[in-house]
């Protein structure tokens, strides 16, 4: 079965990985116990633990999402708690590291370069955090954050208009290919309830698939609807 998923042969994949259709994987990307929406691309040498991607966002080169450590045990190396090395070395782990929630991206977002991002957050639909910022704390829905510890820059649109994307949820839909004026906003918008309307536009239902790499072959198993 053919699949529109893209996974370099260096890409690793730890854990548990989802990824929906269409998506793609540039080189040396690190992926563990995470899941990528539709549209959505990761680029070289970014790290992903532990998170949840939504649709048409995209990560830029060495952008990092940050693992937890446990700082109030005596040690905080992870062997206490997970397998990191080869066998004789790795005995079965004697406790449970109680590790906060997953980290979640929302719907078309923009991460650039050499980001940090503490594990847990919450960046919202449409945010923008330019190259090199440290992000920890939540980025709210199309605001643009920057800086170490990272910032608001701006909001990237007014209330009105956000509050009219919201509504649409264009990421929602396959948008690839059909004439929309996206460099206007409100044009788009238009536009694309238009195509909601007469019915070229329907929400795009993407397969999901279980990832894994073994000594790079890329093997993509389908994950059955419910």
């Amino acid at each position: 079965m053919s699949i529109a998923i893209q996974v370099h042969k260096s890409v690793n994949l730890l854990g548990w990985v989802r990824l929906a259709e269409p998506v793609r994987i540039f080189t040396s990307a690190t992926l563990r116990n995470t899941e990528i929406g539709a549209f959505s691309y990761v680029s070289p040498g970014a790290i992903l633990h532990d998170t949840n991607m939504g649709r048409y966002c995209s990560i830029g080169n060495y952008v990092t999402v940050l693992s937890e450590h446990p700082i109030g045990s005596l040690t905080t190396s992870p062997f206490p708690y997970e397998k990191v090395f080869r066998t004789p070395f790795d005995p079965e782990p004697l406790h449970e590291f109680e590790k906060i929630l997953p980290t979640t991206i929302g719907n078309d977002v923009w991460i650039g370069s050499n980001v940090q991002i503490k594990t847990g957050i919450t960046i919202g639909n449409g945010a923008v955090i330019a190259a090199g910022a440290v992000v920890t704390k939540d980025v709210a829905p199309f605001t643009v954050v920057g800086g170490v510890p990272a910032k608001v820059i701006r909001q990237r649109f007014s209330k009105e208009l956000v509050d009219q994307i919201t509504e649409i949820a264009w990421w929602d839909y396959n948008v690839l290919g059909l004439e929309i004026d996206w460099q206007d906003p409100e044009s788009a918008i238009t536009e694309i309830k238009k195509y909601i309307q007469d019915g070229t536009l329907t929400r795009f239902k993407h397969r999901l698939f279980d990832m894994t790499n073994n000594d790079g072959k890329v093997i993509g198993t389908p994950i059955p609807t419910s």
